[in-house]
């Protein structure tokens, strides 16, 4: 659950969005005048057990690697 709806009725406009999923859909037209910068996975990290909660140290690193390149990615279409 993205916590976009309250931010927006608080006057905020500009959105840095962090998906966890490659499903990440948000409806932009419930958000008009708003600007969303928003970084997906390009591949599944895993599911909730087997990757959100991975806290082990080879699925932290691997996550950490993807988290940054997917940045990167989209920072660089800037």
């Amino acid at each position: 659950n993205l916590p976009i709806k309250p931010l927006y009725m608080e006057g905020i406009r500009n959105f840095i969005v962090v998906g966890l999923s490659t499903e990440l859909n948000i409806n932009l037209k419930k958000y008009p005048n708003c600007s969303f910068f928003i970084i997906k996975p390009r591949k599944s990290i895993g599911e909730f057990l087997d990757g959100t909660l991975d806290f082990s140290s080879y699925g932290a690193k691997i996550r950490i690697e993807i988290g940054y390149d997917d940045a990167m990615r989209e920072l660089n279409k800037l």
